[in-house]
């Protein structure tokens, strides 16, 4: 139980964060100029490339670990969202009872809607989405015996960031069956923005 509520507030305190950022954003343009904020709009061509690493919070006795991502971003034309497939990398390890560890691989589909403040180059987005995780999960066992498992999840996930610059910082939760965690990331742009 304790291990969802920190899970739940650690993805609390991202949006907080994420929030702040945007109504700073909001507010310092509405001193240069008095228009509102408005959805990017951008035109339809080769997907936006960004590479991100960070940090995953573990979940049931897993600690936090290493995460690596990708998110290719491609402009629907007359909508205001753009559409996302976001390859993603996590491992974790377990240091109580036998040494254990866990790592998925797999990608996620997500619909994104990105903002522009006027007066400002940083662009606050959330977006949302489903996918499948490759999973492997293996314990070192007592006495030469060991598992080894492997097998395809289906993903659930939500999460939000800021581009500014040629970077990003991304907050993202996802929930590969029943193993929730929260990827906190860095983001660089290569381009098709």
């Amino acid at each position: 139980m304790s291990r969802a509520i920190r899970l739940v507030s650690h993805a609390t305190l991202a949006a907080a964060l994420l929030a702040g950022v945007a109504q700073a954003q909001t507010a310092s343009s509405r001193v240069v100029s008095k228009r509102s904020t408005t959805t990017v709009q951008r035109s339809a061509g080769a997907p936006g490339l960004t590479l991100y690493g960070g940090l995953a919070t573990g979940d049931n006795g897993f600690d936090m670990g290493p995460a690596l991502a990708a998110s290719f971003n491609w402009h629907m034309p007359s909508s205001p969202f753009n559409l996302r497939v976001d390859p993603y990398f996590a491992f974790h390890s377990r240091d109580v009872g036998p040494d254990a560890s866990l790592w998925h691989l797999g990608a996620t589909g997500n619909l994104e809607l990105a903002f522009r403040p006027s007066g400002t180059s940083a662009e606050p987005y959330l977006f949302g989405g489903g996918g499948f995780y490759y999973r492997n999960f293996s314990i070192d066992g007592v006495d030469d015996a060991a598992l080894d498992q492997s097998d395809m999840k289906g993903a659930l996930g939500f999460g939000g960031g800021v581009r500014f610059g040629g970077f990003t910082l991304e907050a993202k939760m996802q929930n590969v069956d029943e193993f929730t965690n929260v990827s906190f990331l860095v983001g660089f742009r290569l381009g098709g923005y």
